[in-house]
């Protein structure tokens, strides 16, 4: 009986001094606020949310170095084939510049020529007579790949002289100080300091994104490799998520009004 007690003994001292399980979620930089704000909300166990790109969350997902795997862009046919996957949520990339840019509107078509150094002057898309400073993102975003592949262009197609940013806050604050730049970013990131431009005539509201009268109009996605962190994955997945989702003007997946 008293061996049995001291077993007893031995196992209650190392369940409470055993560590919380944690789910480690990480990948593209424009999911990453969205997802903490998710998060806050699931207390069952805890969850570390990372950034990286893209592709970093598919890598580090293949991995296992995360549970959890967000991108902001559609996954290739071989990350389909490795992971699973599901969407959840929809957002928009908004093309920005300075508030003293005179223009409020530009074609899908001379966006795409700008990208590819083939127009360098802002008179020839009915601006004021300046050089256009392109500012673009780094390889691996997942923001970037949704820009080219909405544009239509290849990442070799972007002009040399495109200056590169590693996160949305440094493609804000480029433009924010440049009157002549051009940048990109994530709809549910904008902020004042910057000015969205129309495209093809249609300003990047949430109506219009909803609608998908603006073209821009991009999916996040979350990828996971087997089922340890499956009430994670659910809670994700599930309404209570959504109407987070859609709170912080996103998208959501079972939003009615799509």
């Amino acid at each position: 009986m008293k061996k049995i007690l001291t077993c007893g003994l031995v196992i209650l001292l190392l369940g409470c001094s055993a560590k919380k399980a944690k789910v480690v979620i990480g990948g593209s930089t424009s999911v990453y606020p969205l997802m903490e704000k998710i998060v806050e909300h699931y207390e069952k166990i805890e969850v570390e949310v990372q950034g990286g790109g893209s592709t970093v969350g598919v890598s580090q997902t293949e991995n296992g170095v995360f549970d959890i795997g967000m991108l902001s862009r559609e996954l290739k046919q071989s990350e389909k084939q490795q992971l699973q996957f599901k969407e959840i949520a929809k957002d928009a990339i908004v093309v920005v510049v300075n508030h003293k840019n005179p223009v409020q509107n530009i074609s899908i078509e001379n966006l795409k020529k700008i990208y590819k150094g083939e127009i360098t002057n802002w008179q020839e898309v009915g601006g004021e007579n300046k050089p256009i400073v392109v500012i673009s993102r780094e390889n691996g975003s997942g923001t970037k790949s949704a820009f080219e592949e909405s544009v239509q262009l290849k990442s070799r197609d972007i002009t040399k002289h495109a200056q590169i940013q590693n996160a949305t806050g440094a493609i804000e604050l480029s433009v924010s100080s440049n009157e002549n730049a051009i940048g990109y970013l994530s709809f549910s990131t904008l902020k004042d300091n910057v000015k969205a431009l129309k495209i093809d005539g249609v300003y990047p509201s949430l109506e219009a994104i909803k609608k998908e009268s603006y073209s821009l109009v991009r999916s996040y996605f979350i990828v996971w490799k087997n089922d340890n962190a499956k009430t994670v994955v659910e809670f994700l997945l599930s309404k209570q998520a959504d109407e987070i989702i859609q709170k912080n003007n996103y998208i959501g997946v079972n939003d009615e009004k799509r």
